[in-house]
């Protein structure tokens, strides 16, 4: 099973990016759009394992508190357009949590090494290579919650199914 770790967004949030969408495809931008059931922040991603219960222990034992979500900026990167979020370290600290948990847990599960950097994708395979100027959205939000997510991927779009979650206290 394909995993990650994610923070999920509540309804305003999700219509907000949807409308950034919205507008960067009004502005002439073509791609592979992220449906909008698909859009989440990954804090880490795990990849392909059969160690579900290992991945549901790990993100079952966080102790963290809630953070604040709030858009900042819509990046292009290659051939990606994504949106950014405003510096925050309790988020960057709760990424980190999530990537030590998940390393400790039994055998310890290999994640990346690259830093830490939220963005939320929106556009995969992007052009044109110039990104429009499009208004960012006023959105912000609380997370309460860490969800370990399953990817299941082929014809069409991706599905990704929350299969368990720990509430941040």
């Amino acid at each position: 099973m394909r995993l990650f770790a994610a923070l999920l967004f509540d309804e305003g949030f999700r219509d907000a990016l949807a409308g950034a969408m919205r507008s960067l495809r009004r502005a002439g931008v073509t791609g592979s759009f992220t449906p909008p059931e698909n859009l989440h922040l990954t804090l880490a991603f795990i990849g392909e394992t059969n160690r579900v219960d290992e991945a549901k222990s790990a993100i079952g034992s966080l102790e963290l508190s809630p953070v604040e979500l709030r858009l900042d900026c819509i990046c292009r990167f290659g051939d990606t357009v994504w949106a950014g979020l405003s510096p925050n370290m309790e988020l960057s600290a709760a990424a980190d949590a999530v990537g030590k948990a998940l390393w400790q847990a039994g055998a310890g599960f290999k994640l990346e090494t690259r830093p830490f950097i939220p963005h939320i994708t929106l556009v995969r395979r992007a052009r044109p290579d110039e990104l429009p100027h499009i208004e960012i959205p006023a959105a912000a939000m609380t997370a309460r919650r860490v969800s370990l997510m399953s990817s299941q991927l082929g014809k069409g779009k991706p599905v990704y199914t929350e299969i368990y979650s720990q509430e941040m206290l």
